[in-house]
């Protein structure tokens, strides 16, 4: 993939991942303890703030926060957690910590069985506390654990953004049932299903990682260090934040709900192999992963795993792709837009998944730099289990848009402005047209809908086949004024192969027919050609703009009717016999015999020739 450096609105809040910001300090009572080894505890029961002169230090040991009475706020500003626990034991009066500053985490001097064996933080499972970063939580390596009901939040202050730093591979996971074994599998009540669910970290509750920032001041999720896996097993929700790999791979494997943010692989572009996995659980949770918004996948390489739904909702919700990203699991868009400038590979994109009042169209745009391939299904109405063709998703495309020969397209529209669109597989527009503007149309597929070559401000060109071959329109054929519509002759070991279009409708020619003639072909193998193929009987209409020409074979004669087309190219030899024509003019063209196309073409436009000649001149320089 072509490296491309980021834009430079994003590179103030890509460097502020790496940057150093401003601490705060929170004023309380300071603790004389600050050093809680393995097999030690401290209870705090009132508010109170480790400052960074004298800070917390957790190594191995436990810091429990509880009141029976009353809530308690702690902070502490520099703080070294190398392992242990913070705990939450209230229920009633759930605890809040802050961290300020720089918050080092991992690296421990010694270690041991639970709590000694990761840095822990943990909630009762019927409450829930919060855990707050404002400044920079450097995670140097092993893991962060988040137990029971606990909310991990980074949140900007006005003096700089917050940010989690993942050192060496490190990762966060999540222990619900406070085993001790993080990522345990566990099984709780969930009374909104009524059933019991297994997750890594997912109950009723809620809780996980939270990502808060402002167009200002961005929070951020880092991994800056270390070739191997990060694995993020807790629900992400990122409002107004990056997500930034250096290097290495980051895995998010339990779902999240990102707003306004943005996904950087690679964000400097030396290391193409940097990765951003949207994943599966692995105990079975929640595998969707929503965009409101405008986010952002830049740089480097994504991919959505096999059963995983990216969801980008609501019709102001933008998600601009430019980055190499494959999806084997699902892209939902209810009523949203996706602009593709990158490479976008997808198993399957669909419009909105669920019945409700009204619809919505969704949208897929491929830029010019946008390269598509895939899979594309119409909305299907979980009432009668059919396809609802008001759940579509409207097409435009600028860039390469290929549909495999194993790949279904199904939209509302289709409109090929001045890119490439290659159909080898299906596309079907429900209700609409495929409309080709610009650019190319090639492929041996299906086209399901009526089809308009030309119309546009430039030169749109259609090749069936490929080198030569056979496309099939199930509906109308429109070739408009400054459509081309090209149809190869080739000789082959196997004899002469050609160009066909198969087509249920009607045929409309109004542009040029080029026929392109390749070497050793003679007058006599093209002779009775027909390249088109219908239904029953082709119903062929001509309009005023209608021209045929054969670039390679000057001087070459053509022939039309009301069912087909058809040509004799003159051969090179100049010692062979010259003649008339084998097969009649068109009733509406002149007799007499000319030497060269352009002539010949002229006398054909009878009284509209000036227009033809500006319309000519025009599509020439466009050419």
């Amino acid at each position: 993939m072509k490296r491309r450096t980021s834009p430079a609105s994003t590179q103030p809040r890509l460097r502020g991942l790496v940057a150093a910001v401003l601490t705060a300090a929170l004023c309380g009572v300071a603790t004389a303890q600050t050093t809680i080894g393995i097999g030690q505890s401290l209870v705090v029961s009132q508010n109170t703030g480790f400052e960074s002169n004298s800070p917390l230090i957790l190594d191995g040991g436990i810091l429990n926060i509880r009141n029976p009475f009353a809530p308690v706020t702690v902070g502490a500003t520099d703080a070294i957690l190398r392992n242990g626990a913070i705990l939450s034991g209230n229920d009633q009066f759930p605890a809040t910590i802050n961290f300020f500053g720089t918050t080092k985490i991992g690296n421990p001097t010694s270690t041991g069985s639970f709590p000694a064996n990761a840095m822990y933080f943990i909630a009762p499972t019927e409450s829930s506390w919060t855990v707050t970063n404002r400044g920079d939580f450097e995670l140097k390596s092993g893991l962060l654990v988040l137990s029971g009901s606990t909310f991990l939040r980074s949140a900007s202050p006005s003096s700089g953004p917050a940010r989690l730093l993942l050192e060496n591979d490190s990762s966060i996971l999540g222990d619900p049932g406070k085993t001790g074994i993080p990522g345990t599998p566990y099984t709780i009540f969930s009374p909104s299903v009524g059933l019991p669910r297994a997750g890594g970290f997912q109950n009723p509750f809620g809780g996980g990682l939270i990502l808060d920032g402002t167009s200002a001041n961005p929070g951020g999720l880092g991994k800056i260090s270390g070739t191997g896996t990060s694995e993020i097993r807790v629900p992400v929700t990122s409002n107004s934040s990056n997500i930034v790999v250096f290097n290495g791979t980051l895995a998010l494997t339990n779902s999240g709900n990102h707003n306004n943010s943005g996904f950087y692989a690679d964000p400097l572009s030396i290391n193409p192999d940097s990765r951003i996995i949207f994943g599966t659980n692995p105990f079975g949770a929640d595998n969707m992963y929503a965009f409101t918004g405008t986010n952002t996948t830049d740089t480097g390489r994504f991919l959505l795993e096999p059963g995983v739904v990216l969801r980008v909702t609501g019709e102001a919700s933008v998600w601009r792709q430019q980055a190499n990203f494959q999806a084997l699991g699902t892209i939902d868009l209810d009523g949203a837009r996706l602009v593709n400038s990158g490479t976008l590979a997808a198993d399957k994109i669909t419009g909105r998944s669920y019945t409700g009042p009204g619809f919505r169209i969704a949208n897929l745009e491929n830029t010019t730099t946008g390269t598509f391939s895939g899979n594309i299904r119409a909305g299907v109405n979980l009432n009668t289990y059919s396809v609802d063709l008001l759940q579509t998703v409207q097409i435009s495309n600028r860039g390469r848009f290929e549909i495999a020969g194993n790949q279904t397209v199904e939209a509302n529209n289709f409109v090929n402005h001045d890119g490439t669109l290659v159909v080898n597989g299906q596309l079907s527009n429900y209700g609409g047209k495929l409309e080709l503007l610009g650019g190319v149309l090639s492929g041996n597929g299906i086209i399901n809908s009526d089809t308009f070559v030309g119309g546009g401000p430039g030169v749109a060109k259609f090749r069936p086949g490929s080198s030569p071959g056979t496309m099939t329109i199930n509906g109308d054929f429109s070739l408009l004024p400054g459509g081309v519509l090209e149809l190869e002759v080739e000789s082959t070991p196997g004899g002469i192969a050609f160009d066909q279009l198969v087509i249920s409708g009607s045929i409309l020619l109004n542009g040029r027919v080029s026929f392109l003639v390749g070497a050793g072909v003679t007058a006599s193998d093209v002779a009775g050609l027909n390249f088109f193929s219908c239904a029953g009987t082709c119903q062929i209409e001509y309009g005023t703009d209608f021209s045929a020409d054969f670039p390679n074979r000057p001087g070459s004669t053509w022939s039309t009717d009301s069912q087909r087309i058809t040509n004799l190219a003159a051969p090179f030899d100049p010692s062979a016999p010259s003649g008339p024509p084998l097969f009649p003019p068109p009733p509406w063209a002149p007799t007499a015999p000319v030497p060269e196309p352009a002539p010949f073409v002229m006398m054909l436009a009878g009284l509209g020739l000036a227009g033809w000649m500006s319309r000519r001149r025009l599509r020439t320089t466009r050419d």
